[in-house]
């Protein structure tokens, strides 16, 4: 790779030299802009590495809980416990319902409202 670009910079110079200035003068922004990039994705992919390595303890946490709620007998008991706590989460959910409500009910006062235009010619 490196060969074919100093061969094809040569015949650039040879054939005609003020573009290849420009081209080689654009190709070191493109170089060292490929650099940074390189940089910022190396530091980005280790970030991630490290979050899905929080996310594999974390879900191994919570099977290991789910064996022993099992082991245990305890399914109602957290059952209740965690529907009491998907009531909380539905509460935005239900205002939003009746909120769509009111606005289905404006909408039908507008189709219902007779036409002022006059059909007939």
């Amino acid at each position: 790779m490196m060969t074919t670009f100093i061969s094809c910079t040569i015949i650039g110079f040879i054939r005609g030299w003020k573009l290849s200035l420009v081209i080689i003068s654009f190709g070191s922004v493109i170089f060292i802009t490929i650099a940074i990039l390189f940089k910022v994705v190396i530091k980005l992919t280790i970030i991630e590495l490290k979050a899905y390595g929080k996310a594999g303890i974390v879900a191994e946490e919570v099977i290991s809980s789910i064996r022993t709620v099992l082991a245990y007998n305890g399914q109602e008991k957290e059952i209740h416990s965690y529907g009491i706590l998907s009531l909380g989460q539905a509460s935005p959910l239900i205002q939003a319902f009746y909120e769509a409500r009111v606005a289905a009910y404006v909408i039908w006062q507008i189709i219902d409202e007779p036409s002022k235009i006059n059909m007939n010619l």
